[in-house]
């Protein structure tokens, strides 16, 4: 399951083909130069934790939301409620082509849970969709959809997976 560890460390996301190096910005300061952004709809071309976290405050291209979206199949509503954005912001977001930082977090955080949710059906994004818009009595009665909007939400889907992916009864 993908995690930062402690700060500073460089572990992977997700493993992915294509690679970002680092270079050298005016200044002599180190800047990720990535053009598979949006290569990858589940890790946005983002290889590490750090390099991640660069991006989302920047904000992702739009293209990231799109690419995601047509991915995963999740309908346009269940994707907006999940990155809380209105259909209106949306529109205003494909036109400036950038994503704020709150709403790139949300949606790289999504994809991350997805990409765990999609692990227990062993890649299976079809069961792992229906899964997550069902509701679940080990949380309450919420299908985990609804759960991802939130941090803390995401990470009580994180633990029922792995509760169920290690046979602890829930």
């Amino acid at each position: 399951m993908p995690h930062l560890d402690s700060p500073g460390t460089r572990k992977p996301i997700a493993s992915k083909k294509q690679k970002s190096t680092p270079r050298k910005a005016k200044g002599g300061k180190r800047s990720i130069q990535n053009k598979s952004i949006v290569s990858n709809p589940w890790t946005f071309g983002l290889e590490f934790p750090l390099e991640a976290h660069d991006a989302v405050l920047k904000g992702l291209p739009f293209s990231t939301y799109l690419n995601f979206e047509k991915a995963t199949k999740f309908t346009r509503e269940d994707l907006l409620k999940v990155i809380c954005i209105p259909p209106r912001s949306l529109d205003r977001r494909r036109k400036s082509t950038l994503l704020k930082p709150n709403e790139s977090d949300r949606l790289l955080r999504f994809a991350r849970l997805f990409l765990v949710v999609r692990g227990l059906f062993e890649g299976d994004e079809d069961a792992a969709r229906k899964w997550m818009q069902t509701p679940r009595p080990a949380l309450g009665g919420r299908t985990p959809l609804e759960l991802a909007a939130t941090e803390i939400g995401s990470r009580q889907v994180e633990t029922l997976v792995w509760q169920l992916e290690n046979g602890v009864f829930v």
